[in-house]
């Protein structure tokens, strides 16, 4: 298939962009000062669901990535750290356990 003269012209602006602009990740994930993301996580799921989540994050004001690290570091933090009331805890000289979750503290 020959290329037009729309693609040379598309071609010709992107080349302009590429050399006018410095190629960058921004590693700032704005949740914790001074500690730059370098991971990355990638996750699959629907177009229906990827613009719920979207919109979601549009509401609380925040890009889609920040919403999906604080939903993440939220649930990581319930699953591994007992989270409950102080007045849920039988606490012994030895150990602290969750009446709640169970969950040996100490």
């Amino acid at each position: 298939m020959p290329k037009s003269s729309n693609d040379d012209n598309i071609a010709a602006a992107m080349d302009h962009v590429m050399e006018n602009e410095e190629l960058t990740i921004n590693l700032d994930t704005g949740s914790e000062p001074g500690k730059p993301a370098a991971a990355q996580v990638l996750i699959r799921t629907t177009e229906e669901e990827r613009e719920l989540w979207k919109r979601a994050a549009e509401m609380e004001g925040c890009s889609l990535s920040e919403f999906g690290r604080r939903l993440l570091s939220e649930a990581s933090r319930d699953l591994l750290f007992c989270s409950h009331p102080m007045e849920m805890r039988k606490i012994y000289p030895w150990s602290e356990f969750c009446l709640q979750c169970g969950q040996r503290i100490l």
